[in-house]
């Protein structure tokens, strides 16, 4: 456990049959600890420093550059981006970028690694952005 970086781990077993990957738990990085897979099939153990919120085992880096942007009718539009699952992004807007960004919500990535803003537009906001903490 001290080989990973950070004071916790997230555990997985990734099945390579699969692709799928499953939670087992966040560990202490000190001293030994002991993992059994659930059956006698090929498994993977992942751990992840924690602080580092990976995402699941198989699943790919979310590219910052992919970003969906589709028109719903009126002043509403949709913004659409990749995530790990369960991770939750804000949407704020502003009307220049000089002036304080303003919240207009929260949505959680799915299970697709996706997730998806419908905006009513404000007329006076000409700029957003998705942020993750």
């Amino acid at each position: 456990m001290t080989k990973v970086s950070g004071s916790t781990a997230n555990a997985w077993w990734y099945n390579p049959r699969t692709g799928a990957a499953t939670a087992i738990g966040t560990y202490s990085t000190v001293g030994t600890q002991t993992f059994t897979p659930t059956d006698t099939n090929d498994w993977v153990l992942v751990l992840d420093d924690a602080s580092q919120n990976h995402g699941p085992p198989g699943i790919n880096e979310p590219s910052p550059n992919q970003l969906g942007f589709q028109a719903l009718g009126g002043n509403s539009f949709q913004l659409s981006s990749a995530g790990f699952p369960g991770q939750v992004y804000t949407l704020e807007s502003t009307t220049n970028l000089a002036v304080p960004w303003q919240v207009m919500g929260t949505a959680t990535v799915d299970i697709s690694g996706t997730f998806i803003f419908d905006v009513a537009a404000a007329s006076s906001a000409g700029f957003y952005r998705s942020s993750h903490p």
